[in-house]
C-alpha cells in the first residue's frame, strides 16, 4: 500500500552531477523506487543505524591499529621459532618444544623459557 501524498511533506532537492544516478542504481538494486531509497537512507543515518564519519574515522583507526598489533605478533612468533631452531636440532624435538608451548607445559615470557 502506498503512502497517501496528501499527508506527507514533500521537498525539492537540488542533486549534485551524478547523484540522481548512483540514487537509481542503489535504488534498482535494492529493488525500491528512488523515492523509498532516499528515504530509507536519511532515516538509518538519522536514527543512527548507520555509521557516522566519526564512528567510520575510528573503525579506520582501529584497524590500522590491528594491523601493527598483528605484525607486532607475527614478528614475535618469527623470533620464537628462530629461538626454536637454535634450540632443538632436529624437527622432531622443534615440535615437541611447540607441543609443550600449546599444551601449557612450556610458558615463553620476556626472555626466559621454563617449564610448569
Amino acid at each position: 500500500m502506498g503512502v497517501n501524498r496528501t499527508s506527507t511533506d514533500q521537498y525539492q532537492l537540488r542533486l549534485p552531477p551524478g547523484l540522481r544516478e548512483r540514487i537509481k542504481s542503489a535504488a534498482d538494486k535494492s529493488g525500491r523506487s528512488m523515492n523509498t531509497e532516499i528515504v530509507e537512507r536519511l532515516e538509518e543515518s538519522l536514527d543512527g543505524r548507520m555509521p557516522s564519519s566519526q564512528t567510520l574515522g575510528q573503525i579506520n583507526d582501529l584497524e590500522g591499529r590491528l594491523a601493527i598489533v598483528s605484525a607486532i605478533s607475527n614478528a614475535r612468533l618469527e623470533t620464537i621459532e628462530a629461538f626454536i631452531r637454535m634450540l632443538a636440532p632436529t624437527e622432531e624435538a622443534r615440535q615437541e618444544i611447540w607441543n609443550a608451548i600449546r599444551a601449557g607445559d612450556l610458558q615463553v615470557s620476556g626472555s626466559q623459557t621454563k617449564e610448569k
